[in-house]
């Protein structure tokens, strides 16, 4: 078997029995973390000098120390905490119950004269071992589960984030713990206080007006834009700048959903004409359209640009439209007529405004 699917196998296998097995799992884990911060504790107290303190004292310490802690953590619910979301509230409980514990611990090792004497340094120490021991177990596990479920995604996409505000890293987070196969590369924020910082472990590497550049040099195979709040001008700013690596744009749209905790990899879509408008689009009712322009002349103003461009209109009308660059009016694919009509040659206008008459239709 490949070394790395046997990895994957046992790592995959130990995750799953820990999950059914939360409060034994977590025994062992709180028991095993016990009994060697005392130790180590004692070993540092004594300089590692394990025949000063090992004997039958030690082990009544030891003993002692393990129902302690179990009996504490299971009062602070510790047990049953899912360690793969812990958070700052967690890491709060956990101090209150290794604090709890060792005060515990203390109080009757000092307190009843048949219990051994343990150095109040060694409870100290143990204490602080304790604390560090339990945290970085919880954190271990989460970078398993982790590493672990993001290894199962078939398609893995390399993301370049835009936006390192709150609904960014909301969505960096997401990704490194889900299966959907986004792989965040890097993330640019035009703040240049948060440039050279880290979110959950990937950079902020510059500025949206170096998205080209970035997204080539991190080899990104997507650009996802989560900047909710961003306005119109913004929004166009940007993906003016992604259009220069012809790679794939997605959006995280509404303010709204990121205000109420809700930004999420399933909110994430492909960018519509109406996050440039900023406004809902007109709709036009075709069929009645159709029925009062049949046979006449239209003017389509803006034809050229990103939105007129997509006009589709399947009726039969003759477009036309001013000598400018900017109304370079395109419809479909037309073909090359060989002769001009004359009908269709468009008057020279005469300096000044032009008149819009009765019967022309402006889109």
């Amino acid at each position: 078997m490949d070394p790395t699917s046997l990895v994957d196998l046992v790592g995959k296998g130990g995750l799953r029995f820990a999950r059914r097995h939360r409060r034994l799992v977590a025994s062992v884990v709180f028991g095993a973390v016990a009994a060697g911060s005392l130790t180590l504790a004692y070993l540092a107290r004594f300089e590692f000098e394990s025949a000063a303190f090992v004997g039958w004292g030690f082990g009544q310490a030891l003993v002692l120390l393990i129902f302690i802690r179990l009996g504490v953590n299971y009062f602070f619910r510790l047990g049953i905490s899912r360690w793969r979301f812990a958070g700052t509230h967690d890491f709060v409980r956990l101090l209150g119950a290794t604090t709890v514990g060792s005060g515990l611990f203390l109080a009757l090792t000092w307190g009843f004269a048949w219990l051994p004497s343990v150095p109040r340094s060694v409870i100290l120490l143990e204490w602080v071992f304790s604390a560090y021991a339990t945290g970085g177990v919880w954190v271990m596990y989460r970078l398993a589960y982790e590493f672990f479920l993001v290894r199962q995604a078939t398609d893995r996409r390399r993301v370049l984030v835009v936006g390192a505000g709150e609904a960014g890293q909301l969505l960096v987070h997401q990704m490194l713990r889900s299966r959907m196969g986004y792989v965040p590369v890097a993330i640019v924020d035009d703040d240049p206080f948060k440039w050279r910082t880290l979110v959950h472990g990937i950079e902020v590497v510059g500025a949206t007006k170096d998205i080209g550049a970035i997204a080539r040099a991190c080899a990104a195979d997507e650009i996802v834009i989560g900047i909710p709040s961003a306005g119109t001008e913004d929004l166009r700013r940007i993906v003016e700048s992604c259009e220069s690596v012809s790679l794939p744009m997605k959006i995280l749209p509404g303010i709204d959903e990121v205000l109420r905790g809700q930004a999420s990899l399933n909110q994430i879509r492909e960018i519509q004409v109406e996050d440039l408008l900023g406004r809902d689009p007109v709709r036009l009712e075709l069929p009645e359209l159709a029925q009062a322009m049949d046979g006449t002349t239209v003017l389509v103003t803006g034809a050229a640009g990103s939105i007129g461009s997509e006009l589709d209109l399947d009726f039969d009308i003759t477009v036309t439209g001013f000598e400018t660059p900017e109304i370079d009016i395109l419809i479909g694919e037309l073909e090359a007529v060989e002769e001009a009509d004359p009908a269709d040659e468009v008057p020279e206008l005469e300096d000044g405004l032009p008149v819009t008459r009765l019967g022309v239709a402006s889109l």
